[in-house]
């Protein structure tokens, strides 16, 4: 894991108030504690979230989005959620993102 994703971590971790543990294959990253899941992927321009799972609903997908979200911008990279479930539209729009051409892919509004 490079310098900035460490960076990234280590302000989830802050955040969340958690230790986290990062796996890295095949492109993907999954960051794990005992309250979520987040797995993406990284590149130059774009931080594509592939899944967020919370197991709380005290606001803490809301407080990992909004994480990403002040990464991406110091990083200045475009931020998709893919693999959006039906059932979750609803936080992703709240969170500030618009359907795509995919209906399970969502790009955060400008």
């Amino acid at each position: 894991m490079d310098e900035e994703l460490s960076e990234f971590v280590h302000l989830l971790s802050e955040v969340t108030c958690v230790y986290l543990q990062v796996e890295y294959m095949d492109g993907t990253y999954e960051v794990e504690s005992d309250t979520f899941t987040l797995t993406f992927t990284r590149n130059d321009e774009v931080f594509e979230i592939r899944n967020i799972d919370v197991r709380s609903n005290a606001g803490l997908g809301s407080q990992i989005i909004m994480t990403i979200h002040e990464y991406a911008d110091i990083m200045d990279l475009e931020v998709i959620a893919s693999n959006v479930r039906e059932t979750a539209e609803g936080f992703w729009e709240k969170m500030g993102y618009q359907r795509g051409s995919s209906q399970q892919k969502y790009f955060r509004a400008a």
